[in-house]
Protein backbone atom coordinates (compact mmCIF):
# COMPACT_ATOMS: atom_id res chain seq x y z
CA UNK A 1 0.00 0.00 0.00
CA UNK A 2 2.78 2.31 1.03
CA UNK A 3 4.08 1.33 -2.55
CA UNK A 4 1.40 2.85 -4.43
CA UNK A 5 1.23 6.20 -2.60
CA UNK A 6 4.63 6.83 -3.68
CA UNK A 7 3.89 6.06 -6.92
CA UNK A 8 0.76 7.75 -6.97
CA UNK A 9 2.27 11.04 -5.07
CA UNK A 10 5.52 10.92 -7.67
CA UNK A 11 4.02 10.90 -10.82
CA UNK A 12 2.13 13.99 -9.91
CA UNK A 13 5.73 16.01 -9.37
CA UNK A 14 6.96 18.48 -11.08
CA UNK A 15 9.75 17.08 -13.32
CA UNK A 16 12.53 19.11 -15.35
CA UNK A 17 11.39 20.20 -18.40
CA UNK A 18 8.20 20.82 -16.64
CA UNK A 19 6.14 24.44 -16.28
CA UNK A 20 6.55 25.35 -12.74
CA UNK A 21 3.65 25.04 -10.66
CA UNK A 22 0.84 26.11 -10.72
CA UNK A 23 -0.58 27.58 -6.86
CA UNK A 24 -4.45 27.07 -6.57
CA UNK A 25 -5.89 29.58 -3.64
CA UNK A 26 -9.24 29.15 -1.74
CA UNK A 27 -10.29 32.63 -0.89
CA UNK A 28 -13.69 33.93 1.01
CA UNK A 29 -15.87 36.45 -1.14
CA UNK A 30 -19.39 37.30 0.81
CA UNK A 31 -18.92 34.44 3.07
CA UNK A 32 -18.49 31.63 0.50
CA UNK A 33 -15.17 29.81 -0.72
CA UNK A 34 -14.10 30.60 -4.03
CA UNK A 35 -10.93 29.73 -6.39
CA UNK A 36 -8.78 32.50 -6.41
CA UNK A 37 -8.78 33.82 -10.14
CA UNK A 38 -5.90 31.86 -11.56
CA UNK A 39 -3.79 33.83 -14.28
CA UNK A 40 -3.45 32.75 -18.04
CA UNK A 41 -0.67 29.37 -18.15
CA UNK A 42 1.82 31.10 -20.80
CA UNK A 43 3.41 27.13 -21.72
CA UNK A 44 5.60 26.23 -24.98
CA UNK A 45 6.38 23.02 -26.76
CA UNK A 46 10.04 22.81 -24.56
CA UNK A 47 7.65 22.34 -21.23
CA UNK A 48 6.40 18.78 -20.53
CA UNK A 49 3.82 18.74 -18.16
CA UNK A 50 1.73 20.85 -16.07
CA UNK A 51 1.44 20.92 -12.60
CA UNK A 52 -1.13 22.46 -9.80
CA UNK A 53 -0.46 22.83 -6.31
CA UNK A 54 -3.40 23.31 -3.93
CA UNK A 55 -3.22 25.60 -0.80
CA UNK A 56 -5.00 25.04 2.40
CA UNK A 57 -7.24 22.51 3.94
CA UNK A 58 -9.58 21.52 0.93
CA UNK A 59 -8.20 18.74 -2.04
CA UNK A 60 -9.27 18.76 -5.70
CA UNK A 61 -12.06 16.41 -6.93
CA UNK A 62 -11.55 13.20 -9.36
CA UNK A 63 -11.59 15.39 -11.97
CA UNK A 64 -9.62 18.56 -10.43
CA UNK A 65 -8.55 19.18 -14.10
CA UNK A 66 -10.03 18.93 -16.60
CA UNK A 67 -9.15 19.97 -20.71
CA UNK A 68 -12.27 19.66 -22.82
CA UNK A 69 -11.09 20.12 -25.82
CA UNK A 70 -7.80 18.32 -25.44
CA UNK A 71 -9.18 15.67 -27.50
CA UNK A 72 -5.90 13.52 -25.82
CA UNK A 73 -3.20 15.82 -26.05
CA UNK A 74 -2.92 16.01 -22.31
CA UNK A 75 -3.25 12.94 -19.59
CA UNK A 76 -4.44 14.36 -16.52
CA UNK A 77 -4.65 13.02 -12.72
CA UNK A 78 -4.81 13.53 -8.79
CA UNK A 79 -1.63 13.38 -6.35
CA UNK A 80 -1.90 10.91 -3.09
CA UNK A 81 -3.80 13.12 -0.73
CA UNK A 82 -5.42 15.37 -2.99
CA UNK A 83 -3.62 18.47 -3.26
CA UNK A 84 -1.88 18.09 -6.32
CA UNK A 85 -2.84 17.67 -10.01
CA UNK A 86 -0.77 16.90 -13.07
CA UNK A 87 -1.22 17.42 -16.92
CA UNK A 88 1.20 15.29 -19.02
CA UNK A 89 1.30 17.14 -22.26
CA UNK A 90 0.90 14.37 -25.11
CA UNK A 91 1.08 15.34 -28.41
CA UNK A 92 0.81 18.31 -30.86
CA UNK A 93 -0.95 21.33 -28.64
CA UNK A 94 -3.45 23.63 -29.81
CA UNK A 95 -2.48 27.33 -28.85
CA UNK A 96 -5.09 27.77 -26.40
CA UNK A 97 -7.05 25.75 -24.19
CA UNK A 98 -9.65 26.35 -21.29
CA UNK A 99 -9.81 24.08 -18.95
CA UNK A 100 -11.76 23.69 -15.50
CA UNK A 101 -10.70 23.38 -12.11
CA UNK A 102 -12.41 21.63 -9.87
CA UNK A 103 -11.87 21.63 -6.22
CA UNK A 104 -14.70 19.96 -3.54
CA UNK A 105 -16.89 21.62 -1.94
CA UNK A 106 -15.85 25.14 -3.99
CA UNK A 107 -17.30 26.20 -8.04
CA UNK A 108 -15.27 25.39 -10.47
CA UNK A 109 -13.58 28.03 -11.98
CA UNK A 110 -12.26 28.07 -16.15
CA UNK A 111 -8.80 29.26 -16.46
CA UNK A 112 -6.95 29.56 -20.06
CA UNK A 113 -3.79 27.83 -20.91
CA UNK A 114 -1.66 29.33 -23.61
CA UNK A 115 0.51 27.11 -25.97
CA UNK A 116 3.55 28.39 -27.88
Amino acid sequence: MIFFLALAFATTLARAGDHPDVIVRIITVNQHPVIQPIPDIDTDDSEQGLVWQLEGPYQFADNGIVIPESHGAHECHKGAGGRRFRCDKRGPQQPRYKYNVNVNGVDPLDPVILNH
